[in-house]
C-alpha cells in the first residue's frame, strides 16, 4: 500500500545562489505503474461535494492510491425488515466497532419508527459509548459512535421491481455509498483487520481469480466511478438471478474492460467461499488460527449456508450466541471469543439466561 519505489519520480532543480550556496528543490509527483506520469494530488479536492467523478478520479492511480486516506472512515450496514440484531450481525457489528474504529457506523433500516431494539442492540449501544471520548472541559461534544438512519426499502430499480430484500440492499448500499462514501458490509462480513490501507483508493473490492467481485464488502470515495455505472447497469435487472446484479454483470461488462476502476483484492477480503474452514470442527483451532497467517482483513461468514456449505460437527439447527461461541471448536467459533471477549472495550461473560 501508499508510495513504492517506482511510484516516486525526482525533478531537481539546481540554483546557485550569490553566496556560492547550493540549494536543492526536489518535488515529488506520483507515477503509475506503466511509469506514465499522474497529475499532483491534492487532499482537498477529495473532500469537495460537487467533485465530478470522472474528472476526480481521471488519471488516478488504483493500484498505488494516494498518499493519504481519501476515503472517510465510516461503516454502513444495511438492514431492511427488521428490528433487531441477530447474533451474527451483532458480531459483525462489533468488530467493525472494535477494530475499524470507525467515525461512525451508520445502520441503515427501514424498521418501524426508526427504532431498534433487543439485547444484541443495547450491547451494541454500550459498547459504542464506551468508545467515546470521555468530555472532560464539558465544552465539547462527542456524536456518537453508532447512529440509525431510517430509509425506506427501494422497491424499484429504473421501473423494475426488485425481487427481494437482498436485492433491495444490494441497490440501497451502492446509494449510499454515493451519498456517504466509506465502507458497506453485509450482516455477515466480519472485519478482522483495519481497512485503512484500502481508504488510500478510489475504490477497493474482493475480486477474486476467475470469479466475480463480492458485493458483501466494499470500500469506496463517493464519487467512485464504478458506484455509478454499477447503478446505471441496473437497467438490464435480472430478478430471478440471485448474483447477476451484485456481482456478474458489473464484473462482465463493466471491469473486464476498466479494471484500473478499482483496487482489486484477490484474497484478502475474504469474499470467496470459507465455509469449510470456518466452521468445520479441530482440535488444531487455537494451535494453527489461519485467518491470523494468512492475513485476511475480512470473511463473509455466509452464516445463512453453513449447514450445506460445511461439514460440521456441530448441529446444524442448534442456537449460535454468545455463550455457545464460548465452546464452539470452531474457527469462526475463535474469531467470535476474540472480538466479544479480547477485544477493548470487553463484553462480560454471558449469563446462562442471556438471549438476544
Amino acid at each position: 500500500m501508499g508510495w513504492k519505489t517506482y511510484s516516486l519520480f525526482p525533478f531537481i532543480i539546481v540554483i546557485f545562489m550569490p553566496s556560492s550556496l547550493l540549494m536543492v528543490f526536489i518535488s515529488m509527483v506520483q507515477v503509475n505503474k506503466n511509469g506514465g506520469v499522474i497529475k499532483p494530488i491534492n487532499a482537498k479536492i477529495f473532500q469537495d461535494p460537487l467533485a465530478d467523478g470522472d474528472i476526480l478520479f481521471d488519471g488516478f492511480d488504483n493500484y498505488t492510491g494516494a498518499p493519504f486516506p481519501i476515503i472517510p472512515n465510516l461503516v454502513h450496514f444495511v438492514l431492511f425488515g427488521r428490528n433487531s440484531l441477530d447474533f451474527t450481525t451483532f458480531l459483525c457489528m462489533m468488530a467493525a466497532l472494535k477494530i475499524q474504529r470507525p467515525h461512525r457506523l451508520f445502520l441503515h433500516t427501514d424498521a418501524e419508527n426508526g427504532t431498534f431494539t433487543g439485547h444484541y442492540w443495547e450491547q451494541l449501544l454500550m459498547t459504542a459509548t464506551k468508545m467515546v471520548p470521555i468530555n472532560i472541559t464539558g465544552n465539547k461534544m462527542y456524536p456518537p459512535k453508532v447512529k440509525l438512519i431510517s430509509r425506506s426499502r427501494p422497491t424499484h430499480v429504473y421501473g423494475q421491481r426488485l425481487s427481494s430484500v437482498w436485492h433491495a440492499a444490494d441497490v440501497a448500499r451502492l446509494d449510499l455509498l454515493k451519498k456517504y462514501g466509506g465502507m458497506t458490509l453485509d450482516g455477515d462480513a466480519l472485519i478482522l483487520r483495519p481497512f485503512t490501507p484500502f481508504r488510500h483508493f478510489e475504490m477497493a473490492i474482493g475480486w477474486p481469480e476467475n470469479g466475480y467481485i463480492g458485493s458483501q464488502v466494499i470500500v469506496a470515495h463517493p464519487k467512485a466511478r464504478l458506484l455509478r455505472l454499477w447503478l446505471e447497469s441496473y437497467r438490464v435487472y435480472r430478478p430471478r438471478l440471485w448474483y447477476y446484479n451484485a456481482g456478474q454483470l458489473p464484473t462482465q461488462q463493466i471491469l473486464f474492460h476498466h479494471p484500473s476502476l478499482v483496487h482489486r483484492v484477490p484474497v484478502l477480503f475474504g469474499v470467496h467461499n470459507l465455509a469449510e474452514q470456518l466452521y468445520s470442527s479441530s482440535k488444531d483451532v487455537a494451535e494453527k488460527s489461519w485467518w491470523r497467517k494468512e492475513g485476511f482483513y475480512s470473511i463473509h461468514l455466509l452464516s445463512r449456508h453453513r449447514n450445506y456449505l460445511a461439514h460440521s460437527n456441530i448441529n446444524s439447527g442448534a442456537l449460535i450466541d454468545e455463550q455457545s461461541v464460548l465452546k464452539d471448536n470452531t474457527y469462526f467459533g475463535q474469531m467470535a471469543r476474540w472480538i466479544l471477549y479480547d477485544i477493548e472495550p470487553t463484553l462480560p461473560l454471558p449469563s446462562r439466561d442471556s438471549n438476544g
